[in-house]
């Protein structure tokens, strides 16, 4: 993901300092997805499970985004991290480096929560099988 990332900004034409700012600035988006895809597997018993539960989250996701774009739901949308990720990569995009850091927080919470999720998952999974 990040190397497809990483290409598409530099045909974009982006300079060294952004392609670098927005691979910080995206560490905590994609953690957060790797913790929710890795809570979705531990909850669910195989691959089917993984499957209905990821769909709902994904379109969900994506419906949020839409609202995000056409701002009708501004006071809401602040909760969800599409809306930092739109707003951060606007300010890196406009070499304001230091004020796009304030929108990594969202998805940092969101990761703590698929985490506290997982850490629950498996210290009940743990307890079961003792």
């Amino acid at each position: 993901s990040y190397l497809l990332f990483t290409i598409g900004m530099i045909i974009y034409g982006y300079s060294l300092a952004q392609i670098q700012m927005a691979s910080i600035f995206t560490i905590p988006f994609f953690c957060m997805w790797l913790l929710i895809g890795t809570a979705i597997a531990e909850y669910a018993k195989n691959t089917i499970d993984v499957s209905l539960y990821g769909w709902p989250i994904m379109i969900v996701y994506f419906l949020i985004e839409g609202l995000v774009y056409s701002s009708l739901l501004n006071k809401l949308t602040i909760l969800f991290p599409n809306y930092h990720i739109e707003r951060g990569l606007t300010l890196i995009e406009n070499d304001d480096f230091t004020s796009g850091l304030k929108f990594m927080i969202v998805p940092f919470i969101w990761g703590g929560i698929a985490l506290l999720f997982l850490i629950k998952r498996r210290q009940k999974k743990v307890s079961i099988e003792a």
